[in-house]
């Protein structure tokens, strides 16, 4: 179960724009529309600074609980992964 910490959230969601985004922001995650914005831009504006792992996306996480954020927000956000992709095989490995 994953645990807050800020970092790890915005780690997350960071790393979840960069695999999910069209155009440049994730449409699925309702306050993207609502403001118009990319998750990018909301988390520079709460000063988050990316590590270099950034542009890796789910791959670059370094915490189990980043990777359960980054979960659990995908499927809240309605996201389904392939049968090949990291995320799936790394939840296989969980359960």
């Amino acid at each position: 179960m994953a645990y807050f910490d800020r970092y790890d959230i915005c780690a997350a969601h960071a790393a979840l724009e960069a695999d999910w985004h069209a155009n440049g922001w994730l449409s699925e995650r309702p306050s993207n529309r609502r403001r118009q914005e990319s998750t990018a831009a909301q988390l520079h504006r709460m000063r988050y600074r990316a590590g270099p792992a950034f542009a890796n996306g789910f791959a670059g996480l370094v915490s189990d609980n980043q990777r359960e954020i980054y979960c659990n927000a995908m499927q809240a956000y309605g996201l389904r992964p392939s049968q090949n992709d990291p995320i799936t095989l790394w939840l296989k490995g969980q359960n």
